[in-house]
């Protein structure tokens, strides 16, 4: 039986991926980097860790990828094609990326990525996956767990997929009022995860996005959109994730 788990932690300011198994020496994988963006081969640092600077085509933002590759037991092979792992009891991959962006300088550029992502892999050296995902759930819950909000409904829909469950929704077949509570949350989840004090702003694409161009191209629409996605800070207690609008 094999597991991944994923956390993004802002804490450490890195995303996190746990592979496991029930059983000791089962773990193996390869990981290869694909890139949509302008990017030099990966370089090997640390003999576990991968450097990878690119640039922006659009902005001309020079960015910083870090990935390191931490296992107990088995064997990494670590070249600038992949990580391979062979036998490993569980394996945990930390990535990291900053740009140069910085909201003060006049030309928006200033920091030093490589520099920033290199503190950020030395601060999480010697951390274990679980006391990763134990600070960030700590730092999520203490802003998530000042609101509950709960309506009754069939456990039996709840317990679907929630792609079934929106579909009944839509084609008028149930309800659903419990999924009106978990849309709810989701956004509460999402202005977490996307606006903290010292960030930008959300988006209108929210913090997550796997398209090179993402949709709404990503920006700041001050019509109505980027007021909508903070009304909801004041009701939910959620006034830290308010400053950076």
């Amino acid at each position: 039986l094999f597991c991944r788990e994923y956390c993004c932690s802002y804490p450490d300011h890195c995303f996190a991926t746990h592979i496991s198994a029930n059983q000791e020496g089962k773990v193996s994988f390869q990981i290869r980097p694909e890139w949509q963006y302008s990017a030099q081969k990966p370089i090997v640092v640390n003999s576990n860790e991968w450097l990878i600077r690119g640039t922006i085509e659009k902005s001309g933002l020079n960015y910083c990828v870090r990935i390191r590759m931490d296992h107990e037991g088995g064997r990494l092979t670590c070249t600038p094609e992949s990580f391979r792992i062979d036998g490993a009891n569980q394996a945990t991959v930390i990535y990291t990326v900053e740009t140069e962006y910085d909201a003060t300088a006049s030309d928006f550029k200033g920091k030093n990525p490589e520099k920033t992502t290199a503190e950020i892999m030395a601060r999480t050296a010697g951390l274990s996956y679980e006391e990763i995902r134990r600070r960030h759930t700590e730092d999520y819950r203490q802003l998530y767990d000042r609101v509950t909000f709960h309506l009754a409904g069939d456990p039996s829909t709840a317990a679907l997929p929630t792609n079934q469950r929106i579909a009944q929704l839509k084609a008028g077949n149930t309800d659903d009022a419990q999924l009106k509570a978990l849309w709810f949350n989701l956004g509460r989840y999402a202005i977490i995860s996307a606006s903290r004090p010292g960030t930008l702003p959300s988006t209108l694409q929210g913090v997550w996005n796997h398209f090179k161009a993402a949709p709404w191209n990503g920006n700041f629409q001050s019509n109505i959109n980027l007021q909508e996605m903070y009304w909801s800070c004041g009701p939910t207690r959620l006034p830290e994730c308010q400053q950076a609008y």
